[in-house]
């Protein structure tokens, strides 16, 4: 997969920040989820961290893939938060952008 097949700046605008509010879902259990989701990739993190593919490949497969998994729920609960404050993926993808190739020590000095 590539980037070509999945375009985050297509799938952010998913539900606009008016219709969230239609639907009353509060930021709050957004912000829960976002939490949730972390803590449950750090959890499959450090899972993996621990696998030894030359010992045990399934594991180390299925280790693999719950770190995918949980990764990619907090990437979409964090769209979801995004798109709650009608900030687009594009924001984040620039700043990140700006980032690149800075040192941690020039970008804080760059605030």
């Amino acid at each position: 997969m590539n980037e070509k097949d999945i375009n985050l700046l297509e799938i952010t605008p998913i539900i606009p920040n008016d219709l969230f509010k239609l639907i009353n879902v509060e930021l709050n259990k957004i912000l829960e989820k976002v939490g949730e989701e972390s803590t449950e990739s750090i959890i499959a993190a450090k899972d993996f961290a621990h696998c030894d593919k030359s010992r045990d490949k399934a594991q180390y497969d299925e280790a693999r893939h719950e770190l995918i998994y949980e990764v990619a729920d907090v990437w979409f609960h964090t769209l979801v938060g995004l798109a709650w404050f009608d900030i687009e993926s594009d924001a984040v993808l620039g700043e990140l952008g700006r980032r690149f190739g800075l040192s941690g020590i020039d970008e804080k000095a760059a605030r």
